[in-house]
C-alpha cells in the first residue's frame, strides 16, 4: 500500500504540472486575447477620431466655401450698386447737360426770333419813314409850284397892265417893234418853260422810278428776312429732331452751315444783308 502510494506521487506531479501549464497557457490566450480586443478598440478609437478630424475639416472647408461664396455675392452686390449709382449719377449729369443745352437753345431762339422781329420793326419804320418822306417832297413841290404859278400870274398881270398902259402912249411904230420884241419873249419863255417842265417831268419819272426801286428793295428785303426767318425756325426743328438720337455740338452746326454755303444754300439774310449795305447795285 505504501509501495502504491508512492507510485502515484510522480504520477500526480505530473498531472499537476500539466494541469499548471494549461492554466498558464489559457491565461495567456485570455491576455492575448484581451491585447487583441484593447488593440481594437484603440484601432476603432483611433478610426473614429480620424473620421470626425476628417469631418470637421470637410466641414471647415464649406464653411470657407460658403464664407467665400458670401463674400464674392457681397462683393458682386457691392459692384453692381457702385455701377447703379455710377450710372444713375452720369445719367442725372447728362439730363442736366441736354437741359441746359435745350436752354440755351430756346434763350438762343427768342434771342434770334426778338433780333428779326426788331430787324422787322426798324425795316417797317423804314419804308413807313421813306413814304412819309416821299409824300412830304410831293407835297412841298405841289404848293411851291402852286405858290409859283400863282406869283407867275400876278407878274403876268401886272405886266399887261404896264403893257396896255405903255401901248398907249407909244407911236405905230415903235408899238409893232416892241410887239415883235415881245412875241419873240414869249416864244423864247414858252421854249424855256417847256424844256424846265420836260425837265421836271423827267425828274418826277425818275424820282418815282427811284421809289419804286427801294419800294421793291425793301419788299426783297422783307422777303429775304422772312424767308431767313422760316429756314432758322427749320433748322432748329431740325436740330432738336436729331438731337433726340445723337449729340449735336456748336462744332456740327458751323460745319452744317459750311456745307450749305459750299452747295450754294448759303442762308438768305447774307444775300440781303450785302444788297442792304450797298442798295446802289441793286439800283443799278
Amino acid at each position: 500500500m505504501a509501495t502504491d502510494q508512492l507510485a502515484l506521487k510522480p504520477v500526480a506531479s505530473e498531472a499537476g504540472n500539466s494541469t499548471s501549464k494549461i492554466k498558464e497557457d489559457v491565461a495567456a490566450a485570455r491576455k492575448e486575447q484581451q491585447r487583441a480586443v484593447l488593440a481594437e478598440k484603440a484601432e476603432r478609437r483611433r478610426q473614429e477620431v480620424e473620421r470626425k478630424r476628417r469631418e470637421r475639416e470637410e466641414e471647415r472647408r464649406r464653411q470657407q466655401g460658403r464664407e467665400d461664396r458670401e463674400e464674392k455675392m457681397k462683393m458682386e452686390l457691392d459692384e453692381e450698386k457702385r455701377q447703379r449709382a455710377e450710372e444713375l449719377r452720369l445719367k442725372r449729369l447728362e439730363e442736366e447737360e441736354e437741359g441746359k443745352r435745350r436752354a440755351e437753345e430756346e434763350m438762343e431762339r427768342m434771342r434770334r426770333e426778338q433780333e428779326e422781329a426788331e430787324r422787322d420793326r426798324r425795316r417797317k419804320e423804314e419804308k413807313k419813314r421813306q413814304l412819309e418822306r416821299l409824300q412830304r417832297m410831293r407835297q412841298e413841290e405841289e404848293e411851291r409850284r402852286a405858290a409859283e404859278m400863282e406869283l407867275q400870274r400876278l407878274e403876268k398881270e401886272r405886266k399887261r397892265e404896264d403893257e396896255r398902259k405903255m401901248l398907249l402912249e407909244m407911236e405905230e411904230g415903235e408899238k409893232i417893234e416892241y410887239l415883235r420884241r415881245q412875241k419873240e419873249e414869249v416864244e423864247e419863255r414858252r421854249r424855256v418853260e417847256e424844256e424846265r417842265r420836260k425837265r421836271e417831268h423827267e425828274a418826277a419819272l425818275w424820282a418815282r422810278e427811284q421809289a419804286k426801286l427801294q419800294a421793291e428793295l425793301l419788299a426783297r428785303q422783307q422777303a429775304a428776312l422772312e424767308q431767313q426767318l422760316r429756314f432758322r425756325r427749320g433748322l432748329l426743328v431740325e436740330a432738336e429732331a436729331l438731337g433726340q438720337t445723337q449729340d449735336i455740338s456748336r462744332p456740327w452746326v458751323y460745319s452744317y452751315f459750311t456745307l450749305l454755303h459750299l452747295l450754294g444754300l448759303s442762308d438768305p439774310i447774307s444775300d440781303a444783308s450785302t444788297t442792304q449795305a450797298d442798295p446802289t447795285k441793286e439800283m443799278a
